[in-house]
């Protein structure tokens, strides 16, 4: 059958699909930031070495699910992705919005699959030939819809603890509010509620930005989240409403200070995402970091049909109610994808919650706001109250939306909608592991929910290994008692990559 051309009314720019590149470029796996656009590393590599040329047309062939006809899809290339009828577009935004405004449909599509150029050869294809590696896999000449598998059983289960952030630049809890207070742009400018952090610490905590004296992050926070719970004013001042906001400003801040300091991406995790990559894709990752250093880390996989999924339904994955920027592809549905090439998908659970996490309190819905340390820095010099603005409101129901994480605090709630399920979830991946592996985790006694979990899920039965080179008398007996054959290796992840070790863990048990 003849095959027709289409070439649709694109809206303004948008992205999806996620190529993250450095820090001055923003972007997150599944989408880039605002309406800007960000030129990612795999697609700059493309330009510069000449796989790609300014001007070139690219086609995307897409077999319609109604009439069995094949649509063609084309964008030409510019320096800033892929244009569609003079709009920019990220290569998998584009492949979306084509088949999502002509049939309606929300299917995932990972673009750097499914755009060739004339020889044929799809976006991933040109950059495996530049690094010499074999293409057959991802021939687009036949796109299917799959949907990724996941085996009942999981070979390995890791544990990630501050001790992998801190290695890769995130300050220490000590440190974070004096660099909050030496921080030259954000007390060069007048901005209302950094003056109420300032103030609320000054008046209770007897803290005025030395380097000496620093309250403790948990002790701020428990003392906050102690009248919230409560639901008691701290004075005729510091009402409910004023706790509540504070909180919220204390979670902005924190956000923004690790931003400043920890590496966009981090090429250990790089390394170890590489290993999971090439030597088992049946593993899960858990969390206690709300950095975003993990996802910053993993864009150069997607390109190869690797994914990862909060575990949670996004809002994001509701195009009816975002703009396209803020679109995100659901890697636990069904995908287009080369017929020769599995989609594999790692559950990635944040327990602690996320910086760039937004929770809806009326529809329940949660929201990834992508960001980084220019926009935010942006968004808290443009208004001083940015946890009110639109773009912190619900697109459902117009409610504000609030940070998701679990700071800091001696007394962690743990009854959050979110929290609660991806504690469940993380439950059942250790209760499903064969082998479950911490890095850079003290397991500290305040962590009880985790000890609690991974005590129903009967870790005595299951091979345990601890990576970290801090291990203190204390630390150990923590983990013998969870299981007395508990294995340490008290070095770095790093240290692990580079003898071996981790492909050693990474091996899958004899059946």
């Amino acid at each position: 059958m003849k095959p027709l051309k289409f070439s649709p009314s694109l809206l303004r720019i948008g992205h999806l699909g996620g190529d993250r590149s450095n820090r001055q470029e923003g972007s997150s796996l599944f989408g880039d930031l605002g309406c800007i656009m960000f030129v990612s590393d795999n697609y700059k590599q493309l330009i510069d070495d000449g796989a790609l040329k300014i001007a070139d047309t690219l086609y995307f062939k897409y077999l319609s699910p109604t009439d069995a006809t094949t649509v063609v899809f084309e964008a030409i290339v510019n320096e800033n992705g892929l244009e569609i009828d003079g709009e920019t577009f990220n290569p998998s935004t584009a492949a979306v919005k084509c088949v999502y405004e002509l049939f309606g449909s929300k299917i995932a599509i990972n673009g750097w699959l499914v755009w060739q150029n004339p020889q044929r050869l799809s976006l991933t294809q040109l950059l495996l030939q530049l690094r010499n590696s074999p293409i057959d896999e991802f021939d687009p000449s036949e796109l299917v819809t799959t949907s990724p598998q996941h085996p009942l059983t999981r070979d390995v289960v890791f544990f990630l603890g501050a001790g992998v952030s801190i290695a890769d630049g995130a300050p220490l809890q000590g440190t974070i509010l004096p660099m909050l207070y030496a921080d030259q742009e954000l007390n060069s400018a007048d901005i209302s509620d950094l003056k109420d952090v300032k103030a609320f610490l000054r008046e209770f905590f007897n803290y005025k930005g030395e380097s000496e004296n620093v309250p403790n992050l948990e002790y701020v926070f428990g003392f906050i989240d102690f009248f919230l719970s409560k639901g008691e004013a701290l004075s005729a001042v510091y009402t409910l409403a004023m706790m509540a906001q504070l909180r919220e400003s204390l979670i902005r801040y924190i956000h923004y200070i690790i931003a400043s300091c920890i590496n966009q991406s981090s090429e250990t995790l790089k390394r170890m995402i590489g290993q999971l990559y090439a030597k088992n894709t049946n593993v899960s990752i858990i969390t206690l970091n709300y950095d975003t250093l993990f996802e910053d880390s993993f864009p150069e996989f997607f390109v190869l049909n690797y994914y990862y999924s909060f575990c949670y339904e996004l809002i994001n994955y509701d195009y009816e109610y975002l703009s396209p920027e803020s679109w995100f592809i659901n890697p636990l549905k069904p995908l287009l994808t080369p017929s020769g090439s599995t989609p594999h998908v790692l559950k990635l659970m944040k327990l602690h919650g996320s910086l760039n996490w937004l929770y809806c309190n009326v529809c329940n819905s949660l929201m990834v706001k992508l960001s980084n340390k220019e926009t935010l820095l942006q968004s808290i010099l443009e208004s001083t109250h940015s946890t009110t603005t639109d773009s912190n409101k619900c697109p459902r129901d117009g409610s504000v939306m609030r940070a998701l994480i679990t700071p800091p605090a001696y007394k962690k709630d743990l009854t959050h909608p979110v929290i609660t399920q991806l504690l469940i979830e993380a439950g059942h991946e250790v209760r499903a592991a064969k082998k479950v592996v911490f890095i850079g985790y003290s397991m500290p006694e305040a962590d009880v929910h985790i000890k609690a979990i991974l005590t129903r899920e009967n870790l005595k039965n299951k091979e345990i290994i601890i990576i970290n080179p801090f291990l203190d008398n204390a630390c150990k007996r923590r983990y013998i008692q969870l299981n007395e054959n508990a294995v340490f290796l008290e070095k770095t992840l790093e240290n692990a990559i580079d003898d071996g070790e981790l492909l050693k863990l990474l091996q899958k048990p004899r059946t």
